[in-house]
């Protein structure tokens, strides 16, 4: 009993460092500049159907 609880901690430490570290080299990534996304939605609402490519421009001229 006492090794399966230790099993499942060392398990539990090993996946929680896992994903911390995927995180920290995903959040170290450097993006171009660009506007700023909603959190589950991103820049959905931000394209539109109709015109979409002046709205890309605009981006272009003020992100480069």
């Amino acid at each position: 009993m006492t090794v399966d609880l230790f099993l499942m901690t060392l398990a539990g430490a090993v996946a929680t460092l896992s994903v911390l570290a995927l995180t920290q080299r995903a959040a170290s990534k450097k993006f171009p500049p660009g506007p700023k996304p909603l959190p589950v939605i991103g820049n959905a609402l931000n394209l539109t159907t109709k015109e979409l490519w002046l709205r890309v421009t605009e981006w272009g001229k003020q992100y480069g």
